[in-house]
């Protein structure tokens, strides 16, 4: 099989270690952008929490 990567011929093994580099690089993008999003969710879950008035249950909004 040919390697784009080395342009050369690539074993089995090869093909497979260059899925897995792949794999743990793009692991690593996701879990990092998740990891942001969850700040970023907490953030605003705080913001909202400390802006919310406090009404009595059953209070309509409108």
């Amino acid at each position: 099989m040919s390697c784009p990567d080395c342009k050369d011929n690539a074993t089995a093994e090869e093909i497979l270690d260059l899925i897995q580099q792949h794999h743990d690089r793009l692991e690593r993008e996701y879990t990092a952008r998740l990891e942001e999003a969850v700040v970023e969710i907490r953030r605003l879950t705080e913001t909202l929490a400390s802006t919310t008035e406090k009404r009595p249950a059953g209070t309509r909004l409108h």
